[in-house]
């Protein structure tokens, strides 16, 4: 285990602190404010929640960083993954934001964060979760058919610009996201 990542780790703990705290305030682990941030720490276990299923890419990078967690003991609490797939993720987002200024709920997602609250009509927005650290960088992809009229992105941006009224965007189930709170 290379050092860089085990620091990372750690400051990331650390400023669990800044999780949904909102405001701008210290989060303290009854969701209070006033606390100062080095003398918080997690007072029962913490849960990584998962915004996609067991087995993917997000829950195993999840459960490797609470198993160098409890390895090397960078916690005074547990840190137990929770995955809470649905919605394109927005089963994760709403759990995560009832639990709004409690510590004890870090949300391990992906770049699906940004375009699922865009596009879904959910109660929250981007700016009511505290980004904490960015442990890693998806690209994102635009594919077509080989035989498709589009060849750059700037075509698909124009073409989708001109047709706007007839092209239609694929949505998530978002009746997921209600049902599994």
């Amino acid at each position: 285990m290379r050092r860089s990542t085990v620091a990372i780790l750690a400051a990331a703990l650390v400023t669990l602190t800044a999780c949904a705290s909102g405001g701008g305030s210290t989060a303290t682990p009854s969701g209070s404010a006033g606390a100062s941030a080095a003398a918080v720490a997690p007072t029962k276990p913490v849960e990584f929640v998962i915004s996609t299923a067991p087995g993917g890419g997000s829950d195993l990078y999840a459960r490797a960083m609470a198993s160098i967690i409890s390895a090397k003991n960078l916690s005074p609490q547990p840190v137990q993954p929770l995955n809470k797939e649905g919605g394109s993720g927005a089963v994760a987002f709403t759990y995560v934001y009832d639990h709004k200024g409690d510590m004890h709920y870090v949300m391990i997602t992906l770049n699906s964060f940004f375009t699922t609250i865009i596009t879904q009509k959910l109660p929250y927005k981007a700016t009511d979760f505290t980004p904490i650290a960015n442990m890693a960088l998806d690209p994102f992809f635009l594919w077509v058919n080989n035989d498709s009229t589009f060849k750059t992105a700037q075509d698909f941006v124009d073409a989708a610009k001109a047709n706007s009224r007839r092209w239609r965007r694929p949505s998530p189930d978002t009746r997921a996201a209600s049902s599994r709170r």
